[in-house]
Protein backbone atom coordinates (compact mmCIF):
# COMPACT_ATOMS: atom_id res chain seq x y z
CA UNK A 1 0.00 0.00 0.00
CA UNK A 2 1.30 3.02 -1.23
CA UNK A 3 2.06 5.39 2.32
CA UNK A 4 0.57 8.55 0.46
CA UNK A 5 -2.67 7.23 0.06
CA UNK A 6 -2.72 4.94 3.32
CA UNK A 7 -2.26 8.56 4.76
CA UNK A 8 -4.39 10.23 2.69
CA UNK A 9 -7.42 7.71 4.11
CA UNK A 10 -6.36 8.59 7.67
CA UNK A 11 -6.31 11.88 7.07
CA UNK A 12 -9.84 12.67 5.92
CA UNK A 13 -11.14 9.56 8.23
CA UNK A 14 -10.17 11.91 10.90
CA UNK A 15 -11.07 15.34 9.27
CA UNK A 16 -14.40 13.70 8.27
CA UNK A 17 -14.88 12.56 12.22
CA UNK A 18 -13.80 15.94 13.76
CA UNK A 19 -16.25 17.68 11.51
CA UNK A 20 -19.38 15.88 11.78
CA UNK A 21 -18.52 16.49 15.87
CA UNK A 22 -17.88 19.78 15.25
CA UNK A 23 -21.11 20.75 13.82
CA UNK A 24 -22.81 18.29 15.85
CA UNK A 25 -22.03 19.66 19.05
CA UNK A 26 -22.56 23.55 18.00
CA UNK A 27 -25.80 22.52 17.17
CA UNK A 28 -26.47 20.89 19.98
CA UNK A 29 -25.06 23.60 22.38
CA UNK A 30 -26.94 26.49 20.23
CA UNK A 31 -30.18 24.00 21.49
CA UNK A 32 -29.32 23.76 24.68
CA UNK A 33 -28.58 27.92 25.35
CA UNK A 34 -31.69 28.77 23.34
CA UNK A 35 -34.19 26.62 25.50
CA UNK A 36 -32.80 27.78 29.09
CA UNK A 37 -33.10 31.52 27.94
CA UNK A 38 -36.37 31.16 26.24
CA UNK A 39 -37.54 29.55 29.96
CA UNK A 40 -35.42 32.39 31.91
CA UNK A 41 -37.11 34.86 29.85
CA UNK A 42 -40.74 33.42 30.06
CA UNK A 43 -39.81 32.99 34.38
CA UNK A 44 -38.84 36.76 33.86
CA UNK A 45 -41.69 37.82 32.62
CA UNK A 46 -43.83 36.14 34.83
CA UNK A 47 -42.35 37.11 37.64
CA UNK A 48 -42.23 40.66 36.77
CA UNK A 49 -46.00 40.67 36.03
CA UNK A 50 -46.67 39.38 39.66
CA UNK A 51 -44.14 41.78 41.20
CA UNK A 52 -45.41 44.73 39.87
CA UNK A 53 -49.23 44.34 39.91
CA UNK A 54 -49.00 45.46 43.48
CA UNK A 55 -46.57 48.11 43.20
CA UNK A 56 -49.09 49.53 39.77
CA UNK A 57 -52.32 49.46 42.35
CA UNK A 58 -50.59 51.83 44.52
CA UNK A 59 -49.17 53.88 41.89
CA UNK A 60 -52.81 54.13 40.55
CA UNK A 61 -54.36 55.11 43.85
CA UNK A 62 -51.37 57.82 44.76
CA UNK A 63 -52.37 59.65 41.39
CA UNK A 64 -55.75 59.35 41.84
CA UNK A 65 -55.61 62.52 44.77
CA UNK A 66 -53.76 64.65 41.57
CA UNK A 67 -54.91 66.30 39.01
CA UNK A 68 -53.39 64.59 35.53
CA UNK A 69 -51.35 68.11 35.26
CA UNK A 70 -49.35 67.03 38.35
CA UNK A 71 -48.91 63.31 37.43
CA UNK A 72 -45.06 63.25 35.74
CA UNK A 73 -44.23 65.26 39.36
CA UNK A 74 -45.62 62.58 41.13
CA UNK A 75 -44.18 59.98 39.71
CA UNK A 76 -40.41 61.60 39.72
CA UNK A 77 -41.01 61.22 43.28
CA UNK A 78 -41.66 57.99 43.31
CA UNK A 79 -39.11 57.13 40.93
CA UNK A 80 -36.46 57.99 43.52
CA UNK A 81 -36.94 55.41 45.66
CA UNK A 82 -37.56 52.46 43.39
CA UNK A 83 -35.70 50.53 40.50
CA UNK A 84 -37.86 51.18 37.76
CA UNK A 85 -38.30 54.03 35.43
CA UNK A 86 -41.65 55.16 35.05
CA UNK A 87 -43.23 56.96 32.03
CA UNK A 88 -46.46 58.20 30.90
CA UNK A 89 -47.69 57.71 27.15
CA UNK A 90 -50.87 57.85 25.53
CA UNK A 91 -52.16 55.11 23.58
CA UNK A 92 -52.04 57.04 20.44
CA UNK A 93 -48.11 57.85 21.53
CA UNK A 94 -47.30 54.01 22.43
CA UNK A 95 -43.71 53.20 21.48
CA UNK A 96 -43.41 52.04 17.65
CA UNK A 97 -41.24 48.99 18.61
CA UNK A 98 -45.07 47.40 19.76
CA UNK A 99 -46.87 44.38 17.85
CA UNK A 100 -50.41 45.73 17.30
CA UNK A 101 -51.03 42.68 19.01
CA UNK A 102 -49.80 44.02 21.97
CA UNK A 103 -50.81 47.20 21.64
CA UNK A 104 -54.61 45.97 21.57
CA UNK A 105 -53.88 44.16 24.68
CA UNK A 106 -52.75 47.46 26.27
CA UNK A 107 -55.74 49.26 25.42
CA UNK A 108 -58.21 46.65 26.68
CA UNK A 109 -56.51 46.84 29.87
CA UNK A 110 -53.74 43.86 30.14
CA UNK A 111 -50.80 44.42 31.53
CA UNK A 112 -48.24 43.23 28.64
CA UNK A 113 -44.41 42.89 29.44
CA UNK A 114 -41.88 43.69 26.52
CA UNK A 115 -38.40 42.46 26.25
CA UNK A 116 -35.74 43.96 24.68
CA UNK A 117 -34.15 41.32 22.51
CA UNK A 118 -31.03 43.60 20.99
CA UNK A 119 -29.64 43.57 24.74
CA UNK A 120 -30.36 39.99 25.23
CA UNK A 121 -26.45 39.22 25.28
CA UNK A 122 -23.30 40.25 27.42
CA UNK A 123 -20.78 39.03 28.84
CA UNK A 124 -21.77 37.03 32.10
CA UNK A 125 -24.46 38.93 32.01
CA UNK A 126 -28.21 39.27 30.64
CA UNK A 127 -28.89 42.98 30.52
CA UNK A 128 -32.07 43.51 28.25
CA UNK A 129 -34.56 46.16 29.32
CA UNK A 130 -38.17 44.69 30.50
CA UNK A 131 -40.38 47.34 29.57
CA UNK A 132 -44.32 46.81 31.32
CA UNK A 133 -47.00 48.90 30.08
CA UNK A 134 -50.15 49.03 31.90
CA UNK A 135 -53.39 51.39 31.05
CA UNK A 136 -53.97 54.21 33.38
CA UNK A 137 -57.16 54.15 35.43
CA UNK A 138 -59.38 53.57 32.16
CA UNK A 139 -57.76 56.54 30.71
CA UNK A 140 -55.79 56.67 27.59
CA UNK A 141 -53.30 57.30 29.78
CA UNK A 142 -50.35 54.52 29.54
CA UNK A 143 -47.80 54.01 32.84
CA UNK A 144 -44.36 51.78 31.68
CA UNK A 145 -42.28 50.39 33.91
CA UNK A 146 -38.58 50.52 32.54
CA UNK A 147 -36.48 47.45 34.38
CA UNK A 148 -33.10 48.44 33.03
CA UNK A 149 -31.26 45.83 34.92
CA UNK A 150 -32.59 42.75 36.13
CA UNK A 151 -31.52 42.15 39.56
CA UNK A 152 -29.75 38.93 40.10
CA UNK A 153 -29.87 37.40 36.54
CA UNK A 154 -26.38 38.43 36.08
CA UNK A 155 -25.42 35.83 38.57
CA UNK A 156 -27.76 33.36 37.05
CA UNK A 157 -26.33 33.50 33.60
CA UNK A 158 -22.75 33.29 35.23
CA UNK A 159 -23.62 30.25 37.18
CA UNK A 160 -24.93 28.97 33.52
CA UNK A 161 -22.33 29.93 31.68
CA UNK A 162 -19.99 28.46 34.33
CA UNK A 163 -22.16 25.00 33.70
CA UNK A 164 -21.85 25.77 30.20
CA UNK A 165 -18.37 25.55 30.42
CA UNK A 166 -18.69 21.72 31.57
CA UNK A 167 -21.10 20.94 29.15
CA UNK A 168 -18.07 21.89 26.33
CA UNK A 169 -15.67 20.50 28.06
CA UNK A 170 -17.98 17.52 28.57
CA UNK A 171 -18.71 17.24 24.91
CA UNK A 172 -14.95 18.01 23.32
CA UNK A 173 -13.97 14.47 25.85
CA UNK A 174 -17.09 12.72 24.20
CA UNK A 175 -15.55 13.85 21.02
CA UNK A 176 -12.27 12.74 21.42
CA UNK A 177 -13.31 9.50 23.05
CA UNK A 178 -15.66 8.73 20.29
CA UNK A 179 -12.64 9.59 17.22
CA UNK A 180 -10.88 7.50 19.40
CA UNK A 181 -12.99 4.79 19.04
CA UNK A 182 -13.66 5.15 15.33
CA UNK A 183 -10.07 5.08 14.81
CA UNK A 184 -9.80 2.27 16.98
CA UNK A 185 -12.23 0.08 15.16
CA UNK A 186 -10.92 1.37 11.53
CA UNK A 187 -7.39 -0.28 12.85
CA UNK A 188 -8.87 -3.28 14.35
CA UNK A 189 -10.23 -4.09 10.55
CA UNK A 190 -7.21 -3.28 9.27
CA UNK A 191 -4.60 -4.95 11.60
CA UNK A 192 -7.68 -8.22 11.12
CA UNK A 193 -6.65 -8.11 7.28
CA UNK A 194 -2.92 -7.81 7.77
CA UNK A 195 -2.84 -10.59 9.76
CA UNK A 196 -4.90 -12.89 7.09
CA UNK A 197 -2.08 -11.54 4.65
CA UNK A 198 0.38 -12.37 7.39
CA UNK A 199 -0.41 -16.00 8.08
CA UNK A 200 -1.27 -16.59 4.68
CA UNK A 201 2.35 -15.59 3.36
CA UNK A 202 3.99 -17.42 6.46
CA UNK A 203 1.98 -20.84 5.58
CA UNK A 204 3.29 -20.55 1.94
CA UNK A 205 6.71 -19.79 2.91
CA UNK A 206 6.56 -22.81 4.95
CA UNK A 207 5.31 -25.15 2.18
CA UNK A 208 1.70 -24.78 1.80
CA UNK A 209 2.23 -24.12 -1.89
CA UNK A 210 -1.82 -24.37 -1.95
CA UNK A 211 -2.07 -21.22 0.28
CA UNK A 212 -4.45 -18.19 -0.35
CA UNK A 213 -5.48 -14.60 1.02
CA UNK A 214 -9.20 -14.79 1.00
CA UNK A 215 -10.52 -11.55 -0.36
CA UNK A 216 -10.44 -8.55 1.33
CA UNK A 217 -11.98 -6.00 -0.86
CA UNK A 218 -11.03 -3.43 -3.57
CA UNK A 219 -9.15 -1.39 -1.53
CA UNK A 220 -5.09 -1.47 -1.16
CA UNK A 221 -4.80 -4.15 1.37
CA UNK A 222 -7.22 -6.10 -1.26
CA UNK A 223 -5.28 -5.34 -4.12
CA UNK A 224 -2.32 -6.37 -1.92
CA UNK A 225 -3.94 -9.76 -1.54
CA UNK A 226 -4.59 -10.03 -4.92
CA UNK A 227 -0.91 -9.55 -5.83
CA UNK A 228 -0.02 -11.83 -3.34
CA UNK A 229 -2.48 -14.83 -4.84
CA UNK A 230 -1.34 -14.22 -8.51
CA UNK A 231 2.29 -14.27 -7.09
CA UNK A 232 1.42 -17.43 -5.06
CA UNK A 233 -0.57 -19.06 -7.93
CA UNK A 234 2.54 -18.57 -10.44
CA UNK A 235 5.13 -19.77 -7.96
CA UNK A 236 2.82 -22.88 -7.42
CA UNK A 237 2.58 -23.41 -10.71
CA UNK A 238 6.49 -22.79 -11.22
CA UNK A 239 7.02 -25.15 -8.69
CA UNK A 240 5.11 -27.99 -9.58
CA UNK A 241 6.05 -27.43 -13.51
CA UNK A 242 9.81 -27.81 -12.19
CA UNK A 243 9.06 -31.01 -10.58
CA UNK A 244 7.04 -32.41 -13.92
CA UNK A 245 9.77 -31.29 -15.59
CA UNK A 246 12.57 -32.57 -13.76
CA UNK A 247 10.80 -36.24 -13.53
CA UNK A 248 10.14 -35.83 -17.15
CA UNK A 249 13.55 -35.32 -18.41
CA UNK A 250 15.64 -38.02 -15.69
CA UNK A 251 12.89 -40.24 -17.46
CA UNK A 252 13.08 -39.11 -20.96
CA UNK A 253 17.31 -39.19 -21.01
CA UNK A 254 17.38 -42.66 -19.24
CA UNK A 255 16.11 -44.25 -22.85
CA UNK A 256 19.22 -42.82 -24.94
CA UNK A 257 21.62 -43.01 -22.47
CA UNK A 258 20.60 -46.78 -21.84
CA UNK A 259 21.56 -46.92 -25.76
CA UNK A 260 24.37 -45.07 -26.06
CA UNK A 261 26.05 -47.60 -23.21
CA UNK A 262 24.91 -50.80 -24.67
CA UNK A 263 26.69 -49.07 -28.03
CA UNK A 264 29.51 -47.96 -26.92
CA UNK A 265 30.27 -51.84 -25.05
CA UNK A 266 29.41 -53.37 -27.81
CA UNK A 267 31.43 -51.32 -30.23
CA UNK A 268 34.69 -51.91 -27.70
CA UNK A 269 34.16 -56.02 -28.09
CA UNK A 270 33.14 -56.21 -31.79
CA UNK A 271 35.86 -56.45 -34.20
CA UNK A 272 33.97 -56.35 -37.17
CA UNK A 273 33.90 -53.03 -39.18
CA UNK A 274 30.64 -53.59 -40.60
CA UNK A 275 29.43 -53.93 -37.11
CA UNK A 276 31.44 -51.20 -35.81
CA UNK A 277 30.26 -48.71 -38.30
CA UNK A 278 26.24 -49.96 -37.59
CA UNK A 279 27.19 -49.50 -33.97
CA UNK A 280 28.65 -45.60 -34.37
CA UNK A 281 25.44 -44.79 -36.19
CA UNK A 282 23.65 -45.60 -33.68
CA UNK A 283 25.66 -43.38 -31.17
CA UNK A 284 25.25 -40.89 -33.68
CA UNK A 285 21.83 -41.11 -33.55
CA UNK A 286 21.42 -41.20 -30.12
CA UNK A 287 23.52 -38.63 -29.93
CA UNK A 288 21.43 -36.19 -32.20
CA UNK A 289 18.48 -37.30 -29.78
CA UNK A 290 19.96 -35.57 -27.05
CA UNK A 291 20.76 -32.59 -28.67
CA UNK A 292 17.22 -32.15 -30.24
CA UNK A 293 15.95 -33.27 -26.35
CA UNK A 294 18.09 -30.73 -24.88
CA UNK A 295 17.50 -28.02 -27.34
CA UNK A 296 13.23 -28.52 -26.96
CA UNK A 297 14.13 -28.82 -23.50
CA UNK A 298 15.63 -24.68 -23.35
CA UNK A 299 12.97 -23.39 -25.56
CA UNK A 300 10.04 -24.37 -23.36
CA UNK A 301 12.39 -23.24 -20.43
CA UNK A 302 12.58 -20.31 -22.18
CA UNK A 303 9.15 -19.74 -22.92
CA UNK A 304 7.38 -21.12 -20.15
CA UNK A 305 10.18 -19.26 -17.56
CA UNK A 306 8.75 -15.23 -18.43
CA UNK A 307 6.96 -13.49 -20.71
CA UNK A 308 9.32 -11.96 -23.47
CA UNK A 309 9.04 -9.20 -25.36
CA UNK A 310 6.56 -9.73 -28.20
CA UNK A 311 6.86 -7.17 -31.35
CA UNK A 312 3.24 -6.92 -31.97
CA UNK A 313 2.65 -5.78 -35.33
CA UNK A 314 -0.59 -6.03 -37.99
CA UNK A 315 -0.96 -8.90 -40.45
CA UNK A 316 -3.17 -10.34 -42.72
CA UNK A 317 -3.77 -13.43 -41.25
CA UNK A 318 -5.22 -15.47 -44.54
CA UNK A 319 -1.75 -14.41 -45.91
CA UNK A 320 0.78 -15.35 -43.30
CA UNK A 321 -0.74 -18.81 -42.47
CA UNK A 322 -0.31 -19.80 -46.27
CA UNK A 323 3.35 -18.60 -46.35
CA UNK A 324 4.10 -20.85 -43.10
CA UNK A 325 1.86 -23.52 -44.80
CA UNK A 326 3.88 -23.50 -48.18
CA UNK A 327 7.31 -23.88 -45.59
CA UNK A 328 6.45 -26.98 -43.89
CA UNK A 329 4.23 -28.69 -46.89
CA UNK A 330 8.13 -30.53 -48.41
CA UNK A 331 8.30 -31.92 -44.84
CA UNK A 332 5.46 -34.59 -45.98
CA UNK A 333 3.84 -35.71 -48.76
CA UNK A 334 0.41 -35.24 -46.71
CA UNK A 335 -1.40 -32.23 -48.71
CA UNK A 336 -2.32 -29.08 -46.54
CA UNK A 337 -5.50 -27.47 -47.37
CA UNK A 338 -5.92 -23.97 -46.26
CA UNK A 339 -9.83 -22.64 -45.71
CA UNK A 340 -9.33 -18.87 -45.49
CA UNK A 341 -11.54 -16.35 -43.64
CA UNK A 342 -13.87 -15.17 -45.54
CA UNK A 343 -13.98 -11.67 -43.73
CA UNK A 344 -10.87 -9.66 -43.34
CA UNK A 345 -8.76 -10.87 -41.24
CA UNK A 346 -6.00 -8.32 -40.17
CA UNK A 347 -4.78 -9.51 -36.44
CA UNK A 348 -2.45 -7.94 -34.21
CA UNK A 349 0.60 -10.30 -33.26
CA UNK A 350 3.52 -11.80 -32.49
CA UNK A 351 4.70 -13.45 -36.48
CA UNK A 352 7.38 -15.29 -35.09
CA UNK A 353 6.07 -16.88 -32.10
CA UNK A 354 2.38 -17.26 -33.99
CA UNK A 355 4.35 -18.89 -36.60
CA UNK A 356 6.18 -21.50 -34.37
CA UNK A 357 2.82 -22.24 -32.58
CA UNK A 358 1.29 -23.20 -36.18
CA UNK A 359 4.29 -24.82 -37.63
CA UNK A 360 4.34 -27.59 -34.17
CA UNK A 361 0.55 -27.73 -34.91
CA UNK A 362 1.11 -28.58 -38.20
CA UNK A 363 4.30 -31.40 -37.63
CA UNK A 364 2.08 -32.70 -34.73
CA UNK A 365 -0.92 -33.72 -37.75
CA UNK A 366 1.76 -34.80 -40.08
CA UNK A 367 2.79 -37.41 -37.44
CA UNK A 368 -0.78 -39.00 -37.53
CA UNK A 369 -2.89 -37.51 -40.33
CA UNK A 370 -3.52 -40.80 -42.80
CA UNK A 371 -4.50 -38.54 -46.06
CA UNK A 372 -5.43 -35.27 -45.50
CA UNK A 373 -4.47 -31.87 -43.27
CA UNK A 374 -7.02 -28.89 -43.31
CA UNK A 375 -5.79 -25.35 -41.59
CA UNK A 376 -8.89 -23.08 -40.97
CA UNK A 377 -8.97 -19.57 -40.21
CA UNK A 378 -12.52 -17.85 -38.25
CA UNK A 379 -13.77 -15.25 -36.42
CA UNK A 380 -16.10 -16.52 -33.56
CA UNK A 381 -17.31 -14.23 -31.04
CA UNK A 382 -14.61 -11.54 -31.32
CA UNK A 383 -11.92 -13.70 -31.22
CA UNK A 384 -9.57 -15.73 -34.06
CA UNK A 385 -9.43 -19.31 -34.66
CA UNK A 386 -6.32 -21.33 -36.42
CA UNK A 387 -8.00 -24.94 -36.62
CA UNK A 388 -5.59 -27.78 -37.60
CA UNK A 389 -7.42 -31.00 -38.17
CA UNK A 390 -6.29 -34.19 -39.64
CA UNK A 391 -7.99 -37.93 -39.94
CA UNK A 392 -5.75 -39.95 -37.65
CA UNK A 393 -7.00 -41.52 -34.66
CA UNK A 394 -7.72 -38.63 -32.57
CA UNK A 395 -7.53 -37.79 -28.74
CA UNK A 396 -9.36 -39.23 -26.36
CA UNK A 397 -11.71 -36.70 -24.34
CA UNK A 398 -9.61 -37.45 -20.60
CA UNK A 399 -6.49 -36.84 -22.75
CA UNK A 400 -6.58 -33.61 -23.93
CA UNK A 401 -5.95 -31.12 -21.32
CA UNK A 402 -2.90 -33.59 -20.45
CA UNK A 403 -1.62 -33.47 -23.73
CA UNK A 404 -0.13 -29.66 -23.00
CA UNK A 405 1.81 -30.65 -20.16
CA UNK A 406 5.64 -31.09 -20.90
CA UNK A 407 6.62 -34.48 -21.77
CA UNK A 408 3.04 -36.11 -22.25
CA UNK A 409 2.41 -38.12 -24.82
CA UNK A 410 0.02 -40.95 -25.11
CA UNK A 411 1.47 -44.42 -25.08
CA UNK A 412 -1.47 -46.09 -27.67
CA UNK A 413 -0.83 -43.81 -30.65
CA UNK A 414 1.72 -40.95 -30.05
CA UNK A 415 4.91 -42.77 -29.02
CA UNK A 416 8.71 -41.52 -29.45
CA UNK A 417 8.36 -43.71 -32.11
CA UNK A 418 6.59 -41.54 -34.53
CA UNK A 419 8.66 -38.30 -33.31
CA UNK A 420 8.71 -35.37 -30.81
CA UNK A 421 9.29 -35.28 -26.65
CA UNK A 422 6.10 -34.13 -25.57
CA UNK A 423 6.39 -30.44 -25.59
CA UNK A 424 5.17 -29.11 -29.16
CA UNK A 425 1.54 -28.77 -27.29
CA UNK A 426 3.02 -26.95 -24.22
CA UNK A 427 5.00 -24.78 -26.51
CA UNK A 428 1.82 -23.69 -28.33
CA UNK A 429 -0.16 -23.51 -25.19
CA UNK A 430 2.44 -20.86 -23.89
CA UNK A 431 2.25 -18.93 -26.93
CA UNK A 432 -1.59 -18.62 -27.21
CA UNK A 433 -1.51 -17.93 -23.90
CA UNK A 434 1.16 -14.84 -24.04
CA UNK A 435 -1.20 -13.46 -27.04
CA UNK A 436 -4.39 -13.68 -24.11
CA UNK A 437 -5.71 -16.59 -25.98
CA UNK A 438 -6.18 -20.53 -25.15
CA UNK A 439 -4.81 -23.58 -26.83
CA UNK A 440 -8.00 -26.41 -27.26
CA UNK A 441 -8.22 -29.97 -28.48
CA UNK A 442 -11.77 -30.95 -30.30
CA UNK A 443 -13.02 -33.48 -32.45
CA UNK A 444 -11.70 -32.79 -36.49
CA UNK A 445 -14.58 -33.01 -38.85
CA UNK A 446 -12.44 -35.42 -40.47
CA UNK A 447 -12.58 -37.56 -38.01
CA UNK A 448 -9.49 -37.14 -36.24
CA UNK A 449 -8.17 -34.49 -33.73
CA UNK A 450 -8.63 -30.65 -33.94
CA UNK A 451 -6.26 -28.19 -32.11
CA UNK A 452 -7.45 -25.11 -32.48
CA UNK A 453 -5.35 -21.36 -31.43
CA UNK A 454 -8.28 -18.76 -30.11
CA UNK A 455 -7.09 -15.33 -29.29
CA UNK A 456 -9.36 -12.18 -28.70
CA UNK A 457 -9.70 -9.58 -31.42
CA UNK A 458 -8.03 -6.14 -30.20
Amino acid sequence: MSINRLFTKIYLLLLATILIYFFSSEYLLDILAERWLNSEHTFLQYRFKINTAGELYLIEQELNHYPREQWRQRLDLIEQNSIYTLQLFTISTLPISLLSEQKQQITSGETVTVFDQDKLITDYGILGDYHIYKRFMNSDVVLQFAINEVEGLAEKEADFYSNFENIILIVNISGFVILAVVVFFWVRQLDKRLNKLHQAAQQFGAGQLDSRVPALGRDEIGQLADTFNAMAERIQKLIQGHKTLTDAVSHELRTPITRLRFELTMLEDSADKTAQQRYLQGINANVDELDKMVHELLVYARLERTTPPLHLRIYDLNKVVAEWIEQVQPDTQIPIQLHPSPHDAQVTISADYMQRAVSNLLRNAMRYAKTQIQVSIEMQKKQYCIHIDDDGMGIPTADRERLFQPFVRLDSSRSRSEGGYGLGLAIVKQIALWHQGDAVISDSPLGGARISIIWPIH
